[in-house]
C-alpha cells in the first residue's frame, strides 16, 4: 500500500510518500491457527494475569445503609452564610 502525507512546514508543503504493509495481520493469523487450544488458553490466561483490574472493581465501596447515613447528615448541616471577601482590601495585607 501507497500513503501519501502531506507534511507542511514554515515556508513550504510537501509530500511524503510511505509505503506500508499489512504482513504482521497474516503472522498473527498463522499464529492462532497453529497454536493448541491449551497454548490459547494459557496465553489468555497469562495475559489476564498482566492486565490491572478496572478502576471501578479497586474502588473500596462503602454499604448502601452507610453511604444513606451520611447523605442525611450532610443534608442536616447548616450551611453558614458567608459574605465574599475582597482581595487587597485587608488590614493584616497592608504596608
Amino acid at each position: 500500500m501507497l500513503c501519501i502525507v502531506l507534511q507542511a512546514y514554515e515556508t513550504s508543503l510537501s509530500f511524503v510518500f510511505y509505503t506500508f504493509t499489512l504482513d504482521y495481520v497474516e503472522e498473527t493469523f498463522q499464529t492462532y491457527l497453529k497454536a493448541s487450544m491449551g497454548d490459547l488458553r494459557d496465553a489468555a490466561q497469562r495475559l489476564k494475569e498482566k492486565s490491572p483490574a478496572p478502576m471501578n472493581e479497586m474502588l473500596q465501596k462503602e454499604p448502601r445503609d452507610e453511604a444513606l447515613r451520611k447523605r442525611e447528615e450532610r443534608s442536616k448541616m447548616i450551611v453558614r452564610d458567608v459574605p465574599p471577601t475582597t482581595p487587597g482590601k485587608n488590614s493584616s495585607n497592608s504596608i
